[in-house]
């Protein structure tokens, strides 16, 4: 805490010069004169552990994805962007209005690049604690790349992966060099050597998962290698997370009875990150999970009665965050690792080991003595099992918006999700233009200054 505090002259300097500093409600305070350039490994770090700036991941995606759902009473109290994205409409800001999301993914990506500027310029400092935070800028630069990606672009080689589609790359902090416009391929290529590069120099052994080490590195980049359809290479990079990481959770051993039973940074938590927003989406008594998703937890099934508790109303809402409280965990976890494997040793035919990991994470979700191992020779089949476990381990994750828009190319799940509001439906495809938000036309004006 004493580096944080020291160092915020630091972070107003760099604030000031950020993408968006011609607009001052964006910058977190005003700047002084009494402003010192960052130029030890101490500064670096002070920069990119500040937990309020990284450790957060956009709500917009958790509105847009289909595991939750809420009434119309509840929806007309949200703001208009967020009751647009709700319903998937095909423009979610108004043109004057600008995204919190976007700003704050951008401004991670920015503090990520001077970190690196500074630290290739020249910084005093152990020579293994700034490999490090060379490590620690490049995972999180990834990260948030990745976030943002998922938002503005198609998934990699689906139907709407048709070159239309691009947004901003920059890999400098320097505010006079323009970004480029880039599309999916080159998007997920800086990702994946990013994290290539972050694997080799972070740490495995951290104080806490709020700071980036090499095996929630490696979970992201396995996840992000399915997303690309890289199937051989997820199912590597998973196993390395699994065979090299911590034990899963069982939850026969977790307290049902607790209003929270799961703690803050338990043993799953690889990377810790949360979706701050609203409480009235994210912690609401009206933000539900969809009956029929609830519906497919079987009754010796644990995360039934650890992740739901039912309302007056006879509703289900979610308390199994691992943030041990309101708010929603969005990181990366160690049973999203086992999904991946499993999925991605699914697509390329192993059968039997895919199974295996499936396996070992349900044991651990079910009844004691309840346990009944899956067993198919049937790709089809196996890759069914696996996005119905996906939909209920990873539910209030933000991933369900991510998985479905991979329907549209990897298939096997939900082909079309519905929201009802003041009486009237409203649908959206995987293979629809929709899923691919605009942005906002205020950012746009401003993208010169990226």
């Amino acid at each position: 805490m004493k580096n944080k505090l020291k160092y915020i002259p630091i972070i107003m300097i760099i604030s000031i010069v950020h993408l968006l500093s011609s607009c001052q409600e964006f910058l977190d305070d005003k700047p002084n004169k009494d402003i010192v350039v960052p130029k030890t490994a101490q500064d670096i770090e002070a920069l990119l552990t500040n937990y309020s700036r990284f450790n957060i991941n956009p709500l917009i995606t958790f509105v847009l994805g289909p595991d939750y759902e809420t009434t119309t009473d509840q929806w007309n109290g949200l703001d208009p962007w967020q009751q647009n994205a709700y319903l998937w409409e095909e423009s979610i800001f108004a043109p004057l209005e600008g995204s919190t999301d976007y700003k704050g993914i951008y401004r991670q990506i920015f503090y990520a690049n001077i970190s690196l500027d500074l630290i290739e310029e020249g910084i005093s400092g152990p020579p293994e604690k700034i490999s490090e935070l060379r490590g620690m800028a490049y995972f999180l630069r990834a990260y948030a790349y990745s976030n943002i990606a998922m938002l503005y672009l198609p998934i990699p080689n689906s139907s709407l992966d048709n070159g239309n589609y691009k947004m901003p790359l920059k890999l400098v902090s320097d505010i006079n060099q323009r970004a480029t416009w880039v599309g999916v391929d080159e998007v997920y290529d800086q990702i994946i050597k990013d994290l290539e590069i972050a694997i080799q120099l972070l740490p495995t052994q951290i104080p806490n998962p709020i700071y980036a080490n090499k095996t929630a590195a490696q979970a992201l980049l396995a996840q992000v290698y399915m997303v690309a359809g890289e199937f051989e290479q997820s199912a590597e990079m998973a196993e390395e997370v699994i065979d090299n990481g911590p034990e899963l959770l069982d939850f026969n051993d977790l307290d049902s009875n607790l209003e929270y039973p799961f703690e803050l940074f338990n043993q799953e938590t690889l990377y810790y990150a949360k979706t701050d927003g609203k409480i009235s989406i994210t912690a609401s008594s009206s933000t539900y999970i969809p009956e029929e998703l609830y519906a497919s937890y079987s009754n010796d099934d644990l995360r039934k009665d650890l992740f739901f508790q039912t309302n007056e109303d006879g509703r289900q809402l979610f308390y199994g965050s691992y943030t041990g409280g309101y708010n929603l965990f969005t990181g990366i976890s160690l049973s999203e690792a086992y999904l991946i494997g499993a999925e991605s040793l699914f697509r390329i035919g192993e059968l039997e080991k895919g199974l295996e990991l499936l396996n070992s994470l349900l044991e651990k979700r079910t009844k004691v003595g309840e346990f009944v191992p899956l067993e198919t020779n049937n790709q089809e089949e196996a890759l069914q099992w696996i996005w119905q476990e996906r939909k209920k381990e990873l539910v209030f994750r933000g991933r369900s918006w991510e998985d479905f828009k991979r329907m549209g190319r990897d298939g096997q799940g939900q082909t079309q999700a519905s929201r009802t509001i003041n009486g009237q439906e409203y649908t959206i495809s995987p293979n629809d233009p929709r899923t691919i938000i605009r942005i906002p036309d205020k950012e746009l004006e401003l993208e010169g200054q990226l």
